[in-house]
């Protein structure tokens, strides 16, 4: 009896056919789990397994699980530009820089992320008029 078994278990594995019960069907040992799908932050990763008899084991052939993978970069933005500075002189007949800034810190790069790309500062010219009274 136990000889007719194992030539119907074995013909099973072999030939993969779909008559077999589940009895005869084994899972294969876990694969090792993939790497995780993101390279900084949160993601995902798989393993699978193999049935022995194709559509009979049950339960699942993947498993999925929650992954970190180190902290992401943060790049720098440029925060608000702060208001013209005042002309100086206040009138006359000549002429003088406004200027004005901005910071690096909106956010401020982090964990290696880049530095804001172009100038913290920023010019314009202003024309005076003249002083009152003056002809």
């Amino acid at each position: 009896m136990m000889k007719g078994y194992m030539l119907f278990v074995y013909l099973c594995i072999v030939y993969q056919q779909f008559y077999c019960t589940s009895a005869q069907a084994t899972w294969s040992n876990w694969s090792n789990w993939e790497s995780c799908s993101v390279t900084c932050g949160s993601g995902t990763r798989t393993r699978k397994r193999t049935c022995s008899v194709a559509g009979s084991c049950t339960g699942d052939a993947t498993q999925t699980e929650s992954c970190t993978s180190g902290v992401c970069p943060v790049d720098g933005m440029w925060g608000d530009w702060s208001p013209w500075s005042a002309c100086s002189p206040t009138c006359g007949d000549s002429s003088s820089l406004q200027t004005r800034s901005r910071n690096c810190d909106n956010p401020a790069p982090s964990d290696g992320g880049q530095n804001c790309l172009g100038s913290s500062s920023d010019t314009r010219l202003c024309t005076i008029g003249a002083c009152p009274g003056t002809v």
